[in-house]
């Protein structure tokens, strides 16, 4: 418990799904669900012979306002990056964050060199990328119907990676994101 009566967001989903904001979860678990089927991540199969499915897990976040109100509840679905092996899972991995410390002297030096600053969206086109590699990956929960039971998620696109919230890049990105950024 937060001071001034605030809860901190559920440690696992299970937790999240049995408590107070059951629905809420529920609701913002489906809507990331619904998302990365539509953006086409993962085709439901099942496990070739000699694959190891990657482990999956939810990560769970309150959004809240300035007066600290919830705003929304977010689910991200992850994948278990520490199961997967260099040059068979992927290729190479790659973090698309740079933090504010990094960004100011930057930013600090354009403006003294009157420089012009542009801004793009890699976030979405670095997770909506297509994979060449062949990862597949335990469904998270509410994924699989119930004739699908024992199948697994072939991911067609990129997404989070638990070890430390990198994504598995394509060989055919590596050199565009490679001379992207600094």
């Amino acid at each position: 418990m937060l001071v001034g009566g605030l809860s901190s967001e559920p440690g696992l989903l299970d937790e999240a799904l049995c408590g107070p904001d059951a629905n809420e979860w529920q609701t913002a678990l489906e809507y990331k669900i619904n998302q990365l089927e539509i953006f086409g991540t993962w085709v439901v199969e099942d496990l070739p012979k000699g694959h190891m499915p990657i482990p999956c897990s939810e990560v769970l976040k309150i959004k809240r306002g300035p007066n600290r109100e919830i705003q929304s509840y977010q689910v991200q679905i992850v994948a278990g990056g520490h199961r997967q092996v260099e040059g068979v899972n992927y290729s190479k991995t790659f973090s698309a964050a740079a933090k504010m410390p990094t960004i100011r002297p930057i930013l600090t030096n354009a403006t003294q060199q009157d420089w012009d600053i542009e801004h793009i969206d890699v976030k979405s086109a670095y997770l909506n990328a297509p994979l060449k590699e062949m990862v597949y990956m335990k469904a998270p929960h509410g994924v699989l119907k119930s004739e699908q039971k024992g199948k697994v998620l072939r991911l067609l696109k990129g997404i989070w990676v638990e070890a430390s919230r990198e994504r598995m890049v394509p060989r055919d990105e590596q050199r565009f994101y490679e001379r992207t950024w600094i």
